[in-house]
This record gives structure tokens, sequence and C-alpha cells, in this order.
């Protein structure tokens, strides 16, 4: 039952692809990260700026693969700006920017789909790695470029994915897939945090 706080939550239900060490080892190399301890498995890790957080798998419409975001940067009071890393190689827009990390879940950033997303509903999901201060900083460079057209400053435009100028360009079609689907799945997981311990504003 995807509603059920056991079925939700990370700490209540069993960890995913393995356990103790074997997941430890697992989540290092899908990120290039050094995750050291259980402890980082578990949701009771509170979100912290810098996060690379794997979300807790739910019944999502169409997804295969695990999805990770990276938290930028604090938006209020238990609030978040976090953004999905991307399903290819390589930036494929002008709002994804190419990270320098080595392992494929973690090489491309959509900052195009960074939303705001509460405290307790990035709690259902395990630190996987993180990213350095530095590297958050440029992500949020590449997010105002394209929010609101600022320029680029430390990030090369080689790092970011090709402008979209045709209306019928196949990319549009991939963006909405993309949005709706990390849409879907921040509104099952909210709807996990708001049966396990109250209700929420927003996501």
């Amino acid at each position: 039952d995807r509603g059920s706080p056991a079925s939700c939550r990370p700490q209540c239900g069993p960890e995913p692809h393995g356990t103790g060490r074997d997941q430890r080892s697992r989540l290092q190399y899908s990120v290039g990260t050094n995750v050291s301890g259980s402890a980082e498995l578990k949701s009771t890790i509170k979100p912290a700026v810098g996060q690379i957080r794997l979300l807790w798998p739910v019944d999502c419409s169409g997804i295969e693969r695990p999805l990770y975001v990276a938290v930028l940067k604090k938006a209020g009071p238990e609030r978040y700006l976090a953004a999905p890393f991307g399903r290819f190689a390589g930036p494929a827009v002008p709002g994804e920017w190419l990270t320098g990390l080595k392992a494929l879940p973690a090489r491309v950033l959509c900052l195009w789909n960074a939303r705001v997303i509460s405290g307790r509903t990035l709690a259902c999901s395990w630190v996987a790695g993180r990213i350095t201060a530095q590297q958050a900083a440029k992500a949020l460079e590449v997010y105002e470029h394209t929010r609101t057209g600022a320029p680029l400053v430390s990030v090369p435009e080689t790092r970011i994915g090709p402008p979209i100028r045709h209306p019928l360009d196949p990319r549009h079609e991939y963006m909405a897939e993309e949005a709706d689907l990390f849409q879907e799945c921040l509104q099952s997981l909210t709807a996990c945090a708001d049966a396990d311990g109250g209700e929420d504003e927003g996501l």
C-alpha cells in the first residue's frame, strides 16, 4: 500500500537493492561519493544543503531508474530547493549542467526541473552522497541563468545543453515527461510523509 507509513518511509521499510555493507557499496559506486555508516541510509538524517539523496522508490508511472536529487539551498523554514539528476550522460537542454561527477546517475543535474520541496518530503529518502559548496554554487548559477537569463560567470557554456530553437524539437516532449515524472514522484512521497506524520504544506 503506497499510502501506509511502513511502505513509504525508509526507516520503516527495507533498504533498496540490499542492506548494510552491500547497500553502502552500491550507493558509493552509483554516485561516486563516500558514504559512511548505515545511518546515512536512514531518513533520520535531516535534509541539508549539499546532500545527494536517493528518493524512496514509489509507484511512479514509467520510472525505470533510481531518482537522485541534489539539495541546493534552503528556501524557507524546512523547505529546500532541490533538483533531480537526469537520465542521460550529457546535458540535453540549456537548463542541464554537466556536473563533473563520474558516476552516470550523477553526471547531469536538471536545474530547469528544480523544485522547492518540504523537508518532510525530502526525508523520504536516503543520503547517498554530497556535492561540494562550489558545485552547489555552480548549480545555482545555472538555475538562475535558466530561470532569469542571468549570465553564466563560472560555468562554461560547453557544460550546459544546447538551446531549443524549434517548437517541434522532440526535447520539448522529453522535458514534459521528466517534469511530470518528478512531480508525480514528489506527490507520492508527500502523501507518504503526510500519512506518517500529519499534514504538510506543499511538496
